[in-house]
């Protein structure tokens, strides 16, 4: 049984326990001493009996037909004391039923309801002693109108948290598909640059191929035939990687050079310029890398320069530092910033779901990693792993 089921089940049987119990206490009540040897009320018989549980036990289902309770307790109620029995607990039973209405329906229904519930009363209930006790209208009137509001409250208070839920679940929904949209944007950009680099090599490949079939020995037939072969494989997949991916370009960049690891010193200098101070580090024999993995690394440290810019506040400071491995390049951005503490969550920027995932996108794309978050001195750092062995054409 799923939770709700198990809810509602729970509801229902609290609801019968106190119908049961209020017409238990009720007959125990009225058959009592107490009415018994009252020369004011009836004494109690089968009739009042009869009425008692008709008062009560309707209480079992109060909250799947709030109207209909309210009638039949109401009307019930109303009858018993008309006719002279007496007990106060049956009276009572109006009150739950008044709560739940206010609980479970309109805030206009429910007030209706009570309206109508007391004028039958002001004219029925208790009739017997209106003239002796003139003051029965108010105090009764009184209390059916606090069960009421009791029960419009309890009902405003359930609608306001189920709508702080809705909107609770409207945002976490909104925030998975901005993150999934941000993925498939920085997708779609990964794919656009590697068209510019795939197409780059393909084309140098074909005008190799071609100048080297000019300047070769015309008799060395294998290696010409070998040549245009290799032109001829490569002006095809050359269409083929424009065909499927060239409309993922704009036409305003589609010739567009892409940066790489020998542009991180115009980013430097972009960063200073923006008012943080910024060194660069190199660690390694720097060496050419795979086109989509120069690029990568140029995104990487752009965004996060980015990042430092927005989030770390004024006088911090930024390293870049790019280490060249036998089989792999990692690069890193720190800084001494604020770090964690600029949103006061343990989040820092975009971390949240847009530019963190850009990055680590493009990372996981060439099968590296990509870690960010708090520094243990202060401050913020992102850094990424990318393997170059696998990426060599």
């Amino acid at each position: 049984m799923s939770r709700i089921g198990r809810f509602v089940m729970s509801q229902t049987v609290l609801d019968i326990a106190l119908a049961l119990f209020m017409c238990a206490i009720a007959l125990t009540l009225q058959f009592g001493p107490s009415i018994t040897d009252n020369d004011d009320f009836i004494n109690p018989n089968a009739g009042s009996g009869f009425l008692t549980a008709f008062a009560t036990l309707p209480l079992a289902v109060r909250r799947r037909y709030p109207l209909a309770v309210l009638v039949v307790v109401s009307t019930a109620v109303l009858i018993y004391y008309s006719v002279g029995f007496g007990g106060e607990v049956v009276s009572i039973a109006v009150l739950v039923a008044l709560f739940t209405v206010g609980a479970h329906c309109a805030r206009k229904v429910s007030t209706i309801a009570m309206l109508i519930v007391v004028a039958f009363f002001m004219l029925g209930v208790w009739a017997e002693r209106a003239a002796d006790q003139p003051a029965d209208y108010l105090v009764n009137a009184s209390l059916g109108l606090i069960a009421l509001l009791l029960g419009q409250a309890l009902r405003e208070n359930r609608l306001r948290a189920t709508e702080f839920e809705q909107r609770a679940e409207r945002a976490e929904r909104e925030r998975e598909l901005t993150a999934q949209n941000q993925v498939v944007e920085e997708r779609l950009r990964i794919a656009r640059d590697l068209h510019d680099i795939v197409a780059h090599s393909l084309s140098v490949i074909v005008v190799q191929a071609g100048a080297a079939q000019r300047v070769m020995d015309p008799s060395d037939t294998p290696a010409r035939d070998a040549l245009e072969a290799i032109e001829r494989t490569s002006r095809r997949a050359l269409g083929e990687v424009r065909q499927v991916l060239g409309g993922l370009r704009g036409t305003d960049d589609e010739r567009a050079p892409q940066p790489g690891t020998e542009e991180l010193g115009e980013l430097v200098q972009d960063s200073e310029s923006a008012g943080v101070p910024t060194t660069l580090e190199v660690i390694g024999e720097p060496r050419e890398l795979p086109g989509g993995v120069d690029l990568a690394l140029f995104r990487i440290v752009q965004e996060a320069l980015t990042n430092v810019r927005k989030h770390a506040g004024p006088g911090a400071s930024a390293t870049v530092r790019l280490s060249y491995w036998s089989d792999r390049v990692e690069v890193a951005v720190e800084d001494d910033g604020r770090g964690a503490a600029a949103n006061g969550d343990g989040s820092v920027g975009d971390d949240a779901g847009h530019g963190i995932i850009g990055m680590r996108e493009r990372a996981a794309t060439l099968g590296g990693q990509l870690s960010s978050g708090p520094r243990l001195g202060g401050g913020y750092s992102t850094q990424a792993v990318i393997p170059t062995e696998e990426n060599v054409p």
